[in-house]
């Protein structure tokens, strides 16, 4: 019964290594097919990593440009796979793997400094345009809850932090990603990435006790 029990493990685990094994392989064949024209292929790469280019650019600069963000950054993509492809690719042992991997931190590293820039523009703008209004505006109540409660109270309380403070915590804190490689998406140390981290989570705490109190978590907590 044991021995059946562990030839059955073994048997799972090795289908697993096997179609994770072949996934990798089709990814390296996606790209290779893709830097070569083949819009089908690039249009697979797209679709499973889609979502996630956009959940960087809407923590970064907000989700009502994230998907002009994403659009930009696949239409990059496009433009300069036949030049990454050698980067991209390899002979040498685990290429396959190595190649996704790599196309992912591309992208990460793209879409984080569009949203950067964007969010950069975009605050020079609100600033100039809160200058020249004798009186603020009331925001429309409904609106505000248009992209659900939690979605609305990151957005808000996010734009207290600066815009490589923001782009660390949604890259580390939001997306899950090593430090090591939030480095080297922002072109930084890692103790850097650390210390934008640390600074974020502080300044998260304290606009989310000034601005949303019934959120914030309790002394005891």
């Amino acid at each position: 019964m044991d021995e059946s029990a562990e030839s059955g493990r073994n048997c799972s685990e090795r289908l697993t290594a096997h179609s994770e094994e072949e996934h990798a392989a089709d990814e390296a064949t996606l790209i290779e097919r893709a830097a070569g024209g083949d819009k089908v292929a690039f249009e697979s790469l797209v679709r499973k990593r889609w979502q996630r280019v956009r959940r960087v650019a809407a923590g970064i600069c907000g989700p009502d440009e994230a998907d002009d963000i994403a659009q930009v950054v696949f239409l990059r993509l496009w433009r300069h796979l036949p030049r990454l492809r050698g980067k991209l690719l390899s002979a040498s042992a685990g290429a396959a793997e190595a190649a996704a991997a790599r196309l992912d931190r591309w992208l990460m590293r793209v879409a984080t400094n569009r949203a950067i820039d964007f969010a950069r523009h975009i605050g020079r703008r609100l600033r100039l345009i809160e200058r020249q209004k004798a009186e603020p505006e009331t925001a429309t109540p409904g609106a505000a809850l248009a992209g659900g409660e939690v979605a609305r109270v990151f957005s808000q309380i996010a734009s207290a932090l600066g815009e490589r403070q923001r782009a660390a915590f949604v890259l580390r804190e939001m997306e899950g990603l090593p430090g090591g490689e939030v480095a080297v998406i922002l072109g930084v140390t890692a103790s850097t990435v650390r210390n934008l981290v640390s600074q974020a989570r502080r300044t998260l705490r304290g606009e989310l006790r000034r601005r949303f109190p019934e959120y914030a978590p309790r002394a005891s907590d």
